[in-house]
């Protein structure tokens, strides 16, 4: 068997991962990321990866969206060849994301007008489409918002046409080679960016919120899901959010 699968369920219990699951036992390894070392999921992997609960009570599911992202890496790592230097990688990540969210009443207030009783379209590439699909779920879950996700590619080809009515704007993750129907379509409406780390060329982002090491991957892919998890609070007026640099300093102890 040279496939594994990899099931993630905080609980270990949902069922559609079960489901798709129960498919590749004996054709693949299988490796459960649980937080649950006693469910079905567990009990059913060749492996389990059993993550901690996520600390605090910040009304979102950024904390234990992070551990996964920070789990993930460890096997690219072990399997796949991929050299984060995780340590130093968290170690960058944790300083960034305390810096972020200290520096946040800077941004949050401006990045927030724009999606005041607004639908909020999150975009990123293919690469990191996970944070973008997390911040539309943040924004949906705590703000009882319209929130979508969409790559860059599939921009082109979908969320163009919602860019035409009055009141489109979008908060893009990074840059992507992908990105020129957007950059195209969003300049010619004159359509608002708010931006969350590298800046897209030919964009003048109407708020740009950088934050340290936000060009490199593996440190962009721990950190910038919490600008959605801070704009999806300030939109329903609830921010919580002092213990989340605990979460990344917490897998280094």
């Amino acid at each position: 068997m040279r496939t594994l699968y990899v099931a993630i369920s905080a609980s270990g219990r949902t069922p559609e991962t079960l489901a798709a699951f129960e498919q590749h036992q004996g054709t693949s390894r299988t490796l459960a990321v649980t937080q649950d070392a006693s469910s079905p999921l567990a009990s059913a992997a060749d492996y389990a990866l059993v993550l901690p609960a996520a600390a605090g009570e910040s009304g979102t599911a950024v904390h234990q969206f992070q551990l996964v992202v920070a789990a993930l890496q460890l096997l690219e790592e072990a399997v796949g060849g991929v050299d984060h230097a995780t340590g130093m990688t968290w170690r960058r990540a944790a300083d960034s994301l305390e810096a972020l969210i200290d520096g946040a009443a800077a941004w949050t207030p401006a990045a927030t007008e724009f999606f005041i009783d607004r639908p909020v379209f999150t975009i990123a590439d293919q690469t990191r489409l996970a944070s973008a699909e997390q911040t539309a779920l943040l924004v949906r879950e705590v703000a009882r918002s319209l929130a979508d996700a969409s790559d860059f590619a599939e921009w082109g080809h979908s969320d163009v046409y919602l860019s035409a009515r009055p009141g489109y704007a979008a908060l893009a993750f990074g840059t992507s080679p992908w990105a020129g129907e957007f950059v195209r379509w969003m300049g010619a409406r004159n359509r608002p960016v708010v931006s969350v780390g590298v800046p897209i060329a030919g964009i003048a982002p109407a708020v740009s919120i950088r934050f340290a090491d936000d060009d490199v991957p593996a440190v962009a892919a721990l950190v910038e899901v919490t600008v959605g998890a801070l704009l999806a609070a300030a939109l329903a007026e609830v921010v919580d959010l002092t213990d989340a640099t605990r979460v990344l300093r917490g897998l280094l102890a």
